[in-house]
Parts: C-alpha cells; structure tokens; sequence
C-alpha cells in the first residue's frame, strides 16, 4: 500500500505541471502574435497616378499597352508592371494571329486558349524544343512567350500588392521581390 501511495503521489504533480505548461504555451503564442502584429507596421499601398518620367506605354502586336498604377512609399513612387489596355482584346488577337495556339493544342491536349489557360499554354510552349518544332514555329514559340509575359503582369502586380501588406515601409524599399 505504501508504494502505491508514492507512486501516485509523483504522478499527481504531472497534471498540474501539464496545465502550468499548456497555460505558458497559449499565452506564449497570443503575445507572440501580438508582438508580431506591432513588429508588423501595416503598410496601406498609397496607389498614385504614374508620372510622365515612369510612364511606360507602347504596343506590340496584340494590342497596346501602359503602366497604370504606382504605389507612393514615404514619397518615393515605385511603378507597377505594364498591362494591356484591352486584355481580352490582346488575347483575341494573339490566338487569331499565331497558329501555335493550334498547335500547342493538339500536342499537349490542351483546352480552349483563353485568359485562364495562357499559363498552360506557357508551360506546354517551354517543354518545346526550338530547334525540333514544325518549320516556322520556332518564333511563334518565342512570341507566345513574350506575349505571356506581358498578358501575366495583371496578375504579377495583383500578388505584389498582397505581398507589401505586412511590410514595413522600410524593408518594403528594400525588398528586391516589389521592387523588381
């Protein structure tokens, strides 16, 4: 009966050192969180018109294009990627203009060409080897390419404006992802 008695008396303090521990480790993580949001000065994006100097609008074969967009961070205005004007209409044009949409159709069985299967075009376009595609494909390859570049800026600038949510203003001007 006796050790019983000790046994279960080591064993009593093991709840309470649990409930002690559990206690430290959720007020831990609260002030944890709490420090991080302080540490974490929200940075609302000052979206400004672009000026004449970091303006950027030209076209190319599908449509034309321009920087819409800049965000002022302490007076210092940092333009976003260009875009298209007409999204819809640059896509129509580059599917009428260039038969690697048929193409890439047919040898990687890929759906309808449209604004949300340009990524699978563009992955299907670089597993291509330039030198062994169909005569006169080689530099539709490359305009596909470069057209997706420039149709993706729209949602290249979206994540860039999720990403400097939670960034200060300083490390923001010094963050090589934004500042690209």
């Amino acid at each position: 009966m006796m050790i019983a008695r000790k046994i279960n008396t080591r064993k009593s303090w093991v709840v309470p050192v649990a409930c002690l521990m559990a206690v430290v480790l959720v007020a831990g993580a609260a002030g944890a969180a709490r420090a991080y949001e302080s540490w974490c000065e929200r940075v609302t994006p000052q979206f400004v018109a672009v000026p004449a100097a970091l303006q950027t609008q030209s076209s190319d074969d599908w449509g034309s294009y321009s920087t819409k967009l800049a965000v002022d961070l302490d007076g210092t205005v940092h333009p976003l990627q260009p875009t298209y004007d007409d999204p819809q209409q640059a896509l129509d044009n580059f599917e009428k203009g260039d038969g690697i949409v048929g193409y890439l159709q047919e040898r990687a069985g890929l759906p309808a060409f449209g604004a949300e299967t340009v990524g699978q075009y563009t992955s299907a376009a670089a597993g291509i080897d330039r030198t062994t595609a169909p005569d006169g494909y080689a530099d539709d390859l490359a305009e596909l390419l470069k057209f997706a570049d420039m149709y993706d800026n729209s949602a290249e600038n979206a994540e860039r404006i999720s990403y400097m949510q939670c960034k200060t203003g300083a490390r923001l001007k010094q963050d090589s992802y934004f500042m690209g």
